[in-house]
């Protein structure tokens, strides 16, 4: 049995399920022998007390193995806490070999120098410099160079290390794939029918990258519809929220949702929003939720910067601009809900066969 090991940004218990939590999960259940881990906790994690939220992502027969870290991963790069970290950590962990890593994170970087292997995957799932500026650099170009292949989960995400990294990636002849995020199959159906559906709905992290300004004005202009939003955020936003509550009654920020409720609420509603801001961090998304509306039976509303031209006229519907959005949702609204049998292929149990295609995992 070949012996997988996947590092991740986000651990086994989150308020989403996001791809590494599906590429465990399927790949333990054509049984490979899956090992996990996210990013560490450390010391002053401990020290303030703090615990993730959510639930456990992943199936039992995916095994939970924490690497332990003295300090944060993510800083700036430094030889010797970076020795401290990976030294602290093999007091706890047992050396053991992989077949193979995906790692979906560059700040793992130390650790994977300490780690016996066969082959090595980076998954990046979005432009990691939009978010940590240039001490991801460091990191990013030194996995690439590690690396045995590149799957990035967008064409933009592609070209952003190609334009980045090209003398890394050339000098090693590295072949970079792209994978998509896909959506569970297994539980994301249609099963309403057009008139057993209203309103709108958007299920997703409510951040920066979140678009408030045009939730309000689409509120505002379609009072005869509601608003539901689904999702947790953090202190910062609840002046912001509290602000869009009080002005606009049909807009509800109802809190998380736990993934298995997700396809029950969806099958609700008639359109599915992806309302993702000007932020350069969603340049490159790869949002699971495009999938997950459209198996369920909702014709999405998202811009246009944020979906491939091969998918339109799939019910999903993008706008340009803000002035844009406002004339467009009105059609959205009215159109029947799509039927999108040929979906099956962005699901996960395709993207998972691909996987283990391009990287040999099907050679015994």
């Amino acid at each position: 049995m070949k012996r997988i090991l996947i590092l991740s940004h986000t651990g086994n218990v989150s308020d989403f399920k996001i791809g590494s939590h599906h590429y465990a999960n399927v790949l333990a259940s054509k049984n490979y022998e899956v090992h996990y881990s996210g990013v560490p906790r450390t010391m002053f994690h401990r020290l303030f007390k703090r615990q993730p939220t959510g639930s456990n992502k992943l199936i039992k027969e995916v095994k939970f193995i924490p690497l332990k870290a003295l300090f944060p991963i993510t800083i700036k790069y430094n030889l010797f806490l970076s020795y401290l970290n990976t030294l602290y950590d093999r007091f706890f962990r047992r050396e053991v070999y992989y077949d193979l890593i995906l790692c979906d994170y560059p700040f793992f970087l130390p650790y994977l120098t300490k780690i016996k292997y066969g082959k090595l995957i980076y998954r990046p799932t979005d432009d990691y410099y939009t978010f940590s500026g240039d001490k991801v650099v460091h990191y990013e170009k030194l996995i690439i160079q590690m690396s045995d292949l590149v799957i990035s989960t967008s064409s933009q995400v592609k070209e952003s290390l190609w334009s980045r990294y090209s003398t890394e990636i050339e000098s090693s002849k590295l072949k970079i794939e792209v994978i998509s995020n896909g959506y569970d199959d297994s539980i994301f159906k249609k099963t309403h029918s057009v008139k057993e559906r209203k309103n709108a709905v958007y299920v997703g992290a409510i951040d920066g990258r979140f678009d408030f300004l045009l939730l309000q004005a689409l509120a505002n202009k379609y009072k005869f519809i509601f608003f539901n939003i689904y999702g947790p955020y953090n202190k910062d936003y609840d002046s912001v929220i509290k602000d869009i509550v009080h002005k606009h009654a049909n807009v509800i920020f109802h809190g998380p949702l736990e993934y298995g409720s997700i396809p029950k609420v969806l099958n609700e509603h008639k359109v599915g929003l992806l309302l993702l801001s000007k932020n350069d961090s969603n340049k490159g998304r790869s949002p699971m939720k495009l999938w997950e509306y459209l198996a369920c039976g909702l014709n999405v509303f998202c811009p246009s910067n944020n979906v491939s031209e091969q998918l339109f006229g799939m019910g999903i519907y993008n706008y340009t601009n803000d002035e844009d959005a406002l004339i467009l949702f009105k059609n959205v609204y009215t159109q029947p809900s799509p039927d999108n049998d040929s979906i099956f292929n962005n699901s996960w149990q395709v993207k998972v066969e691909r996987l283990i295609k391009i990287t040999g995992l099907d050679v015994i």
